[in-house]
């Protein structure tokens, strides 16, 4: 049978990594990290879903650091595998995923402060008459927003390379 033709993998729709499907009716999400014009700003260099899973894991880190800091183990233990149900294991899970919450991390922080300055050059650029110092921050925001952008784009080849994992690519 032809059923082994068309394994369709990736969160962008992609078939084999080199035509892009589009659907008519795509599954709405709403539950965005990211505002929708930081999305727009960092389409070109990653699918939203793939910052989404960054910033998600690296919140999930934070969220499992926390209840370690503060001795809730019976927390920690009360979590179950999504897949096979056993008991979370949060030193096999930091040795697994060592790389993927090590790239998280550091492109969390970019992500995140990029979406900062989205979020205020925005608010400037609605008011109807920016002043001077608003020109001056707006300019200065633009700049950071550059900077955070070539940050990112730096990290394409780590993201890549975790992603292809991620996937079973390699």
């Amino acid at each position: 049978m032809r059923k082994a033709l068309f394994f369709l993998f990736g969160a962008g729709g992609t078939q084999g990594g080199v035509k892009k499907l589009t659907h008519e009716n795509p599954i709405p999400y709403n539950k965005w990290f990211l505002e929708e014009s930081t999305r727009a700003l960092l389409n070109p260099i990653h699918h939203p879903l793939v910052t989404e899973y960054f910033l998600r894991l690296n919140q999930r880190r934070l969220e499992l650091e926390m209840l370690q800091e503060q001795g809730q183990t019976d927390a920690l233990r009360s979590l179950r595998n999504k897949v096979d149900g056993k008991p979370f294991d949060h030193v096999l899970w930091n040795i697994q995923y060592r790389e993927e919450i090590d790239v998280a991390e550091e492109i969390s922080g970019y992500l995140v402060k990029l979406n900062e300055n989205v979020k205020l050059r925005d608010q400037i650029l609605l008011e109807k008459d920016p002043v001077g110092e608003d020109r001056d921050l707006l300019s200065m925001l633009e700049e950071d927003m550059e900077s955070l952008l070539n940050q990112v784009r730096n990290m394409d080849d780590c993201v890549n390379g975790v992603m292809a994992r991620r996937l079973n690519l390699v």
